[in-house]
Parts: C-alpha cells; structure tokens; sequence
C-alpha cells in the first residue's frame, strides 16, 4: 500500500480535492472540504491556488447579458401582469391614514381577496388610546417599535399577541408611541365608554 491506498487508488482526501477541483460538491460538501482542507498543507496549497486561479478567471470574464427575442420579453411581460407573484410597498410607500381616533393611524398593505382580512401597519402617537372594543374576528399584531399596553400586558418591539373573536379590549393604549403590523378584520364594534 502506497500514499495512494491500495494499487494506486486515490485515498479519500485526494478524491474529495478531485471532486472539489473538479466543482463536483455541492455547497455543504464544499464547505466541509475546504473547512477540513486546511489541515493538511498540501491539500490547503491546492484549494488556495484553485481560489486564486478562480478569482483570476472571474475578472478577467467579461459580464453578458443574454438578450431576449421581443417575443420571449413580452411573454415573460404578460405572464407578470396576469399573475403578479409579488405585491411590494417600501417603507416611503403607501398612505397613512387618520384612523377617526387621535393619535392613530394605519396604512393598509394588503387585503386578502377572499376572507377580507387587511394587512396593515398601525401608528400610535406617544399616549394614543384606543376606545374600548370587541373584536370581530381574530387579530394578529406584532409590535415592531415601541411598546403598547393591551390585554393589561406591556409588549415592547418583536412582542407578539393574538386576539381571539369577540374579545373585548378595554384599554389599549401606547406610553411612548408605536409601530405596529396587525392581521385584522377592522370591523371592530366600538363600545360606549
């Protein structure tokens, strides 16, 4: 048996720099190889000049951008305006609207065509109150800035809270202000104080 294993067969090490070489591994094997590489110089020798000669041939390769016969493009084209995949609003995006009560305000980010549930983000000024409410239909809300006092419950940002249909909020009310992202219904049945 020779540094090679047995009658000239390569040992495991040199088969996985072969197939490292080679660009055979996927990406947690090429991960692991180069991890495990460094500890044998000949095989760390190797893995550096193939980074080298890569990064080489990598500027040295001129960008191109295939180009799309008008056909192709304007089926790509209506295929995204018959099927949107994505609905995007950046954060300078949308409106905010007055929500009727002071110091709140919501911007509506998406409703979900068949149950009607709003996404939306809601704004409360520092000491925004909200008038004692019975929810119609579940609520999801996830504090984002800010801290808001519900259910007789402090949450601060990354705190989130799901309120059941029919529940009643008596108070619920921001010390410092908030952000807020709410899943909600918004057909909440305001009660006389």
């Amino acid at each position: 048996m020779n540094e090679h294993g047995t009658n000239g067969e390569l040992n495991e090490n040199e088969e996985l720099l072969q197939k490292y070489l080679q660009g055979e591994l996927d990406l947690s094997e090429m991960e692991a190889f180069e991890n495990s590489a460094f500890s044998v110089p000949e095989q760390a020798e190797s893995v550096l000049a193939y980074s080298k000669l890569l990064d080489h041939i990598a500027d040295s390769v001129e960008e191109v951008a295939p180009e799309l016969p008008d056909s192709t493009r304007a089926r790509v084209l209506s295929i995204a305006e018959t099927l949107p995949i994505s609905q995007v609003i950046r954060a300078s995006g949308g409106e905010w609207l007055e929500s009727g009560v002071p110091g709140i305000q919501f911007k509506l980010l998406f409703q979900d065509p068949d149950t009607k549930k709003l996404t939306v983000l809601g704004r409360i000024g520092a000491g925004g109150r909200m008038p004692a409410h019975r929810h119609k239909g579940i609520e999801e809300c996830l504090v984002l800035e800010g801290s808001l006092w519900t259910d007789g419950v402090l949450l601060h940002a990354g705190d989130y809270i799901v309120t059941q249909d029919d529940t009643v909020h008596e108070d619920t009310w921001s010390p410092n202000g908030a952000i807020v992202l709410l899943k909600t219904f918004m057909a909440d049945e305001m009660l006389s104080a």
